[in-house]
């Protein structure tokens, strides 16, 4: 008999410390959620054509993030007709004083409707960089607004934008550029956002212990 009972409290005992266990654990996890956390909104009152037979074949948006991001997408205000070319994210802004910029992804595309959710589950470190469309097949265009607003508080953008005429490989993939001061570029990024763990109540610590000693008493008793 007292053998049976050893059994039973050992039983329960596993079963305690299972149950504290993955309390513990439910206090301390921290999960995720995929949403908006920076962007640039407002009125679409600004364009920047891009394509074949146009004046600018590529256009770009600089904006920073406060925070590493993980799963990271990209959303944009683009139009086009039968157009293709590149989606390219690179650290820093376009520069032709450095030829060597590190790019953080590169997309083709092509279509007859609007980009959305290019790029899709990136993870970049906090910091400076640039979004850039090349138009190398077709005509469209990046719509843009003269009154941006902040959107997310990952981060801030640069205000106004940059178009290019050329496509040179050696600076990956502008040959020059020219600032647009009144055209911030719409585009959103979602990416996952932290949740603040839900601690334990301070009780919920003594009520474990408590357990924890009872049961030791009762296999004391079944000696």
């Amino acid at each position: 008999m007292c053998e049976f009972f050893r059994e039973t409290l050992s039983m329960q005992l596993k079963a305690i410390l299972t149950i504290a266990a993955l309390a513990l654990t439910t206090s301390v996890a921290s999960a995720a959620t995929v949403s908006s956390v920076l962007g640039v909104s407002g009125p679409a009152d600004r364009s920047t054509p891009l394509g074949v037979g146009l004046p600018d074949v590529g256009v770009a948006q600089t904006f920073t993030t406060n925070r590493d991001l993980t799963n990271a997408s990209f959303d944009f205000e683009v139009q086009c007709l039968l157009c293709a070319g590149e989606l390219w994210l690179i650290e820093g802004q376009m520069s032709r004083s450095v030829l060597n910029r590190n790019v953080v992804a590169r997309e083709s595309y092509s279509g007859s409707s609007e980009i959305q959710s290019a790029l899709s589950g990136l993870s970049f470190a906090a910091g400076q960089y640039t979004i850039i469309m090349t138009m190398t097949t077709g005509q469209g265009l990046w719509r843009a607004t003269e009154t941006p607003k902040l959107t997310g508080t990952a981060g801030i953008f640069e205000t106004g934008s940059r178009s290019f005429s050329k496509i040179d490989p050696n600076f990956l993939p502008w040959s020059s550029t020219t600032f647009l001061a009144n055209q911030t570029l719409l585009f959103n990024i979602g990416a996952n956002a932290p949740v603040s763990p839900v601690p334990l109540p301070a009780s919920a610590g003594f009520l474990l212990v408590g357990l924890l000693g009872m049961a030791g008493m009762g296999r004391l008793k079944a000696r």
